[in-house]
């Protein structure tokens, strides 16, 4: 009795864990993923506290000069300054650059 040969295997025929993982993510890396998420949340609220005392600072040193320079026309026996008027209306949006061509 003779024996049928066996088919040759090909790169078709290996098996991998693709078909088996599906879509679902594992434990380790979700949690490894959530770990970035807090550092990063955590790097972004570092950021905006330095913000914000960086704008206090700021305004600090506005009143400050608000403060000098109403002293020193007080001292020089002039009249402050009127305020700056508001602008009027808005400028118009510039034009769109490029080709009016629509596709």
């Amino acid at each position: 009795m003779a024996s049928r040969p066996q088919p040759q295997r090909g790169l078709r025929d290996l098996r991998t864990m693709t078909a088996k993982s599906g879509t679902r993510l594992p434990a380790h890396k979700a949690y490894l993923r959530i770990g970035f998420l807090e550092l990063e949340r955590s790097r972004h609220q570092q950021e905006a506290e330095r913000a914000r005392s960086r704008l206090a600072l700021i305004l600090e040193r506005c009143r400050d000069i608000d403060a000098d320079k109403s002293a020193i026309l007080a001292a020089a026996g002039a009249a402050p300054a009127p305020p700056p008027a508001p602008a009027s209306a808005p400028a118009p949006p510039p034009k769109a650059r490029g080709f009016p061509y629509a596709y």
